[in-house]
């Protein structure tokens, strides 16, 4: 049986045998190629084909863009639940490139077009941006009762495009801030809560979807070994995003053919809200028997640490392309689809990421590791050039530690005539 994502297994995902080391010693950046054409199954890709040749934005930062609101506009409805954990189709994703030229909003703008006539109340009303605190988000969905106990929010869905996505992450790394926070609650169980507050904020049953910009630079400079260990980053899907062609006279979709979609997406809103949990049918769970090893596989670095929830994000995206076919199962070709998607955002990852490990010291030994080639580095220079002599050993011991179990540096005793000097290369 084919899998989905079978082009990279050796390279990326399987880990066996030196593959793993392999990957990480090419210190490669290079964009990622287009996705797989499983990507573009049902209703979701045929939208993306019919405005692609009137937009200059990325074909799949518009397939991402109006999963991410899709997913959000049908609510807490179609999910799947691994073990006893629900999971519902809130997706998080940041779309990666250069500054404008990109076109990255236009891909947000392209996104949400067929979305707005299925539910005007949540195009106008449940589309925020801003990210700046973990209290704002909540104060948008927040629990609140007349004095006879009703709920007087009943809509707890948020959609949230934040088209500077580096000030979210300059504010999370303020001392006390939220945000980070309850993103994570967010996405992992929707009840959201602040009690160090003198009136405490909670929020119950919420539906949150992000959708962010930032370019490479901003990502690399800003997103915090903090981030990283918390498990922001991994709830995140990264998505590679460059401009697709130029269209010196701009381009617009058929308003004839926009509205034909808008029907379609209606129906699959209509269909979704009458969904509970979706199962695999038996081919699909035979594929997923085979597939759940590989991506649940560990990786070290950076790229491990923000791909670690691919399981979880695979399925998620499976569940909105059922829904997107009103089908009330995962079957194999939702699975294919989510694991093109899946593929490219995992390359999105080694791109952006690179070989960056998420340790401020491991990486800054790398970095010149890399720069002085076969020459080397020894202990230690490594401790007087690179920490100017303040750093204790076992910090040091840690940071190499780091290094070599992941493939990226080795250490030789070299003969001195005395004692052997211990130095150290890049892979």
């Amino acid at each position: 049986m084919k899998m989905p994502w079978s082009s990279i297994e050796s390279e990326v995902l399987s880990g066996m045998d030196g593959a793993r080391d392999d990957h990480f010693q090419k210190h490669v950046e290079t964009f990622p190629g287009p996705p797989a054409d499983d990507v573009w199954h049902g209703l979701a890709g045929e939208y993306v084909r019919a405005v692609e040749p009137h937009s200059e934005a990325d074909p799949i930062a518009i397939l991402v863009s109006f999963l991410v609101g899709f997913g959000n506009l049908i609510g807490r409805t179609a999910h799947f639940c691994a073990e006893a954990t629900p999971h519902y189709c809130n997706l998080y994703a940041v779309l990666v490139g250069q500054t404008s030229k990109a076109r990255k909003g236009s891909s947000t703008a392209q996104g949400k077009r067929p979305l707005e006539s299925a539910d005007p109340t949540w195009f106008d009303e449940r589309i925020e941006t801003g990210l700046s605190s973990g209290e704002g988000v909540i104060s948008a969905v927040a629990d609140e009762f007349d004095e006879a106990g009703n709920s007087l929010v009943t809509d707890k869905r948020l959609f949230v495009i934040e088209e500077e996505f580096a000030r979210a992450l300059r504010a999370m790394e303020r001392d006390g801030n939220t945000l980070s926070h309850v993103l994570r609650s967010a996405w992992d169980s929707g009840n959201l809560r602040i009690l160090t507050r003198k009136d405490p904020l909670k929020a119950s049953n919420v539906h949150l979807s992000l959708l962010g910009h930032i370019t490479k630079f901003e990502v690399n400079s800003r997103l915090s070994a903090v981030e990283v260990a918390s498990g922001l980053a991994n709830r995140i899907l990264w998505i590679a995003t460059k401009r697709s062609k130029y269209l010196p006279s701009g381009g617009r979709m058929d308003e004839t053919e926009l509205s034909r979609f808008s029907q379609r997406v209606e129906s699959a809103v209509t269909f979704a809200r009458t969904m509970g949990e979706l199962r695999r049918d038996a081919e699909t769970e035979e594929l997923w028997r085979q597939a759940y090893p590989l991506l649940e596989r560990d990786e070290p670095g950076l790229l491990g640490s923000v791909t670690a929830r691919a399981a979880a994000q695979t399925m998620r995206l499976a569940v909105l392309f059922a829904v997107l076919d009103e089908c009330p199962e995962v079957r194999a070709e939702h699975l294919y689809a989510a694991g093109a998607l899946w593929e490219y955002a995992l390359r999105s990852a080694k791109y952006i990421f690179g070989t960056r490990l998420g340790d401020t010291g491991s990486d800054k030994i790398l970095e010149e590791l890399r720069k002085r080639g076969s020459t080397g580095m020894s202990r230690s220079e490594i401790r007087d050039n690179l920490f100017a002599g303040k750093i204790a050993a076992g910090k040091l011991d840690s940071h190499l530690a780091v290094l070599v179990e992941a493939g990226l540096a080795r250490m030789a005793k070299v003969p001195t005539g005395g004692r052997p000097t211990e130095c150290w290369y890049a892979k």
